[in-house]
């Protein structure tokens, strides 16, 4: 299987458990931040090899691009009060941010290779 179908795969499985877990009325509030922080963080680390790794521009990936979405369903999962989130689910989301910014300031420089922040 090529890297790009599993890409694919992998995004198709998470938005998968994540619209699962949304659809499931009883679900707790951790359940949905456990999906959803998992999903993001799956998504970010894809989109961050496939701009370091593949040379791909950030809004040419999949992975990048269902950042918006993802990020959007954590607020939702969170009830907007994202300090109240547990602390596991805040580091994982921080995370999340820390290597998306990466993956897009990669796409931003001419090459990627020569970004450094210190």
């Amino acid at each position: 299987m090529t890297k790009i179908r599993m890409l694919g795969l992998g995004l198709a499985v998470a938005a998968g458990l994540v619209a699962l877990v949304s659809a499931v009325g009883g679900s707790s509030t951790d359940a949905k931040l456990e999906a959803t922080t998992g999903a993001l963080s799956d998504s970010a680390e894809e989109c961050l090899l496939s701009v370091r790794d593949h040379g791909t521009k950030y809004d040419a990936t999949p992975a990048c691009n269902a950042l918006g979405a993802l990020s959007m369903k954590y607020v939702q999962a969170t009830h907007a009060d994202l300090s109240g989130a547990p602390l596991k689910y805040r580091l994982a989301f921080s995370e999340a941010q820390h290597t998306a910014w990466m993956a897009l300031a990669m796409s931003s420089s001419c090459s990627g290779r020569g970004l450094a922040i210190w």
